[in-house]
């Protein structure tokens, strides 16, 4: 290794493949979010172009320490060429970094598939390695440049579309309607609806006590992505399309954002939730999407994917992380600050309990022995401590003047099990796993000055999908787009006497089968597990006498009809709630 071979060649050659591959994987990356199942729950912004080298580049400058050593050891075999050996290894790292982000090649064929590159691209280099070493290492101050101008670049890009798109809103009527939707994901309803002297939200009771409170709420499945698109569709699952197998928000399903926007409101979204509720799935229509960290887009590169596996299984799990509400609230004000003159269309969706339930769940200091009480527990402090939180957001609302011409909704996406050992909930834990009492039912308020009557307490079976019609209702918007009755939130929406009883359907699809149905018709709910075909798989629940769901009366002779009319009903919805076309 002594004549025309420097070690410092090996470090230029790592930083500039760090830059370059990097970039190339920031592409890739960035062209993943097109395709709603490639990166499913793994997507980022356009930042990516730049964090990917910024983390591939420490990488690379390691691996060159690596190398080296490897030369120490084996530099007698390589003597003459032992810097075209230094570029094959680097285009083959680099080329294997690119092509196996998408995760969708075995890795062994990416590595067969990578060296013969590398060996290709070395023999075409070959005589010309010294001079393109030297314009390398003679060039190295470009790295960070290029660097620091990708970062401007997409900085850039995203604020001057905004800019672009804001300048070709209408004009919105005069004294128009703020509308906000918070979603407090993850919250189910008895944690959330609690005896006075025990409740976990006393700031959100008092906001929710101007208003109108629905004490039989549900939601349309138990996962985020499709629950919080029927929240901004008026659409069931099977209609708007943002479900397994296919994770794609139909185009032909309007949504709040596009139709607020087309009457000159400002639309923005502020997630917590970095996994599904994204730009990438629901983002059409809003003129802001903010949802990710500089933590999330790093976590999501190759070696962020390697360095945060790691990091699980020495108890600092991803789960329990993530953006929390104070930032969030940071990031809406913002947008309510830069927009003082137009209406506001803003939806907040807060994961602080989620992530302070799975913080303890993956607490590995515990190893594995972390009993469902405790995460519990952790999950209702997390609970309430968001509800201090939410109050700094009304205060600061009030404080600009724009509170008390907001409509606010708040409401979950779906609940969560802590597992058959925790009194009152059922197996498989968490959520998105069955349709039971707990991962369903959510809490659900409708505040508006002047229009809502406060202290309405509302028992009628109602369905989160309703909230863009109430929406449509409460603005006096004719021109409804979405589906369903609004919400019972004023004495002209009187319940018609041949409806007492209304009806709302979940579904839960699991990757590629449908998984369970559920319908709730006032104190019953019927369960259809449709991964066993006879009757052992119906149960049917009196949650007025059961509020637990512990007693299944589904081979009870007696309430037979019951289970009968039942059935009929879930038929009869999920045929006309499917396909879109046939309710358009």
């Amino acid at each position: 290794m002594e004549g025309s071979f420097r070690k410092p060649s090996v470090f230029a050659i790592a930083l500039w493949a760090g830059i370059i591959f990097g970039l190339l994987e920031g592409v890739v990356l960035c062209s993943t979010r097109l395709s709603p199942l490639i990166q499913a729950a793994h997507k980022v912004s356009n930042s990516a172009l730049w964090v990917a080298p910024l983390v591939d580049i420490p990488v690379f400058l390691a691996a060159a320490i690596t190398f080296l050593i490897a030369l120490q050891l084996l530099g007698r075999y390589l003597r003459g060429w032992e810097l075209i050996t230094a570029y094959g290894f680097f285009v083959f790292l680099g080329i294997l970094t690119v092509i196996t982000m998408p995760r969708m090649i075995q890795p062994w064929g990416a590595v067969v598939f990578s060296l013969g590159l590398a060996v290709v691209f070395a023999r075409r280099l070959r005589g010309g390695e010294k001079k393109l070493t030297g314009r390398l290492y003679s060039q190295s101050l470009w790295v960070p440049l290029i660097l620091g101008l990708t970062a401007l670049g997409t900085w850039g890009f995203q604020h001057a579309k905004e800019s672009f798109e804001a300048r070709g809103l209408p004009e919105a009527p005069s004294n128009a309607t703020n509308v906000l939707v918070i979603v407090l994901d993850t919250v189910r309803a008895d944690h959330y609806a609690r005896p006075k002297g025990q409740t976990l939200v006393p700031n959100l009771n008092r906001v929710a006590a101007q208003g109108v409170t629905f004490t039989n709420a549900w939601s349309t499945t138990s996962w985020s992505l499709p629950s919080q698109a029927s929240i901004l569709t008026g659409r069931y699952p099977d209609e708007h399309g943002a479900d397994w197998p296919n994770l794609r928000l139909k185009r032909e399903v309007p949504t709040l954002q596009e139709f607020l926007a087309r009457r000159g409101y400002a639309t923005g979204a502020f997630s917590g939730n970095a996994a599904w509720i994204t730009p990438e799935y629901l983002g059409r229509g809003f003129l802001r999407f903010e949802t990710y960290l500089f933590e999330d887009l790093a976590r999501r590169t190759v070696y962020g994917r390697k360095l945060d596996r790691i990091l699980d299984d020495n108890g600092y799990a991803s789960a329990g992380r993530g953006k929390k509400a104070p930032e969030l609230i940071s990031e809406f004000l913002r947008f309510v600050d830069d927009y003082p003159n137009r209406p506001f269309f803003s939806y907040l969706c807060f994961m602080d309990v989620n992530q302070a339930g799975n913080d303890r769940k993956f607490d590995y200091g515990d190893k594995g022995r972390v009993r469902p009480g405790d995460i519990a527990a952790a999950y209702d402090r997390g609970l309430n401590k968001l509800d201090s939180q939410l109050n700094h957001l009304f205060t600061a609302l009030q404080q600009r003047g724009r509170l008390d011409n907001t409509l606010i909704i708040l409401t979950s996406d779906h609940g969560n099990s802590f597992s058959a050992e925790n009194p009152g909930d059922h197996n498989p834990d968490d959520h998105g796993t069955s349709l039971y009492r707990e991962q369903v039912e959510v809490p659900l308020f409708v505040v508006l000055p002047g229009k809502v009557r406060g202290g309405m307490r509302v028992d009628r079976t109602v369905s989160i999908r309703q909230i863009p019609a109430t929406i449509m209702y409460l603005l006096n918007l004719k021109d409804n787009p979405f589906g369903g009755d609004p919400l019972p939130v004023a004495s002209d929406l009187v319940v018609d006497p041949e409806d007492r009883i209304p009806c709302v359907p979940a579904v839960l699809n699991i990757y590629t089968r449908r998984a369970y149905e559920s319908i709730v018709c006032g104190h019953w709910q019927y369960i259809r597990n449709l991964s066993v075909k006879n009757k052992q798989g119906e149960e049917l629940f009196d949650i007025r006498s059961d509020p637990w769901e512990k007693n299944n009366l589904a081979d009870t002779p007696e309430i037979l009809p019951v289970l009968a009319q039942m059935r009929d009903q879930l038929d009869q919805v999920l045929i006309a709630s499917s396909p879109f076309e046939r309710v358009r």
